[in-house]
């Protein structure tokens, strides 16, 4: 009797598994059918801030009503991609038949201001068209070329920056010169890249980016064949010297200078800080004496 038991219960499993095996093939054979029968029926772009979603939707070559296994995606990034401020784009399709589409765009870090018009650059030393209407908090850029590479790849009719002296008019930064995209002679990143004025001027860019306490207190950058990064502060014009390379770490000397030494009051006589020099800090008054 006990066996006669324990082979029902054999048979009985067996056909639940049989039964249930069915069952997900039979769902699976729907999912299918229904995503091949499925048609796009709406495009969703989200992420955008320099892009208008106006123009995104014009160069978009897919309309709804169309089916979804019909798209290719690659095709779809392409004319996307193409656009001045975009940098990527990435698709995800839910389950009502509407494509959402990730826009990510360049993240400008300055204004090339002495480029006729004047144009955004990111970090990868890519010129992007400025968005007019939309107000931009972002360094002026004088005299950095940008890499060799990026030149062509800038859009909106990009050209070399060529020798600038000063910045917007205000005092000469020690005859600043254009190096074009060359790189400085014995300077070499950690990864072996070569290291431009431009990836120097960069690193300064995001060493402030990423602290809110600063991140607004340059209002103008050059740079110097003999100072290297050579910068304008916001408040009172100082003329700021960050050199070459460590520029994280100048950064930091410069939040310190700002908030510890610029209250008092025998700082009203400042004209320059120089942050070249390891663990030192020479500040120079109008009369020309460092302190």
């Amino acid at each position: 009797m006990n066996r006669k038991n324990q082979g029902n219960r054999s048979v009985k499993s067996f056909l639940l598994l049989f039964a249930g095996l069915v069952l997900l093939a039979g769902a699976v054979a729907v999912g299918i059918t229904y995503e091949r029968n499925m048609t796009l029926y709406s495009v969703h772009f989200e992420g955008a801030v320099l892009t208008p979603v106006e123009v995104l939707q014009e160069v978009f070559p897919a309309d709804p009503g169309v089916r979804i296994d019909s798209l290719d995606m690659e095709l779809l990034a392409q004319p996307l991609r193409a656009l001045p401020h975009v940098k990527e784009v990435r698709f995800r399709l839910d389950s009502r038949g509407r494509l959402h589409v990730d826009v990510h765009e360049r993240q400008p870090v300055g204004v090339l201001a002495d480029r006729t018009p004047a144009m955004l650059v990111d970090a990868e030393g890519v010129a992007i068209p400025m968005v007019y209407g939309l107000p931009v908090d972002l360094p002026l850029i004088y005299g950095v070329p940008l890499p060799e590479t990026r030149e062509s790849e800038g859009r909106g009719g990009s050209e070399s920056l060529g020798g600038s002296e000063n910045l917007g008019g205000s005092e000469n930064l020690g005859g600043s010169e254009s190096l074009g995209g060359n790189s400085i002679p014995g300077d070499n990143g950690n990864d072996g890249e070569s290291i431009t004025p431009f990836s120097q001027v960069r690193d300064l860019l995001l060493a402030a980016s990423s602290r809110s306490l600063m991140e607004k207190s340059l209002s103008e950058i050059t740079w110097s064949e003999e100072q290297g990064v050579v910068a304008m502060s916001s408040e009172r014009s100082l003329l700021l010297i960050f050199g070459r390379g460590d520029m994280d770490t100048k950064w930091r000397h410069w939040e310190e200078f700002a908030v510890q030494v610029l209250p008092r009051e025998e700082s009203a006589s400042y004209r320059s800080v120089d942050f070249r020099f390891r663990d030192q800090i020479v500040a120079r008054t109008t009369g020309g004496a460092d302190l």
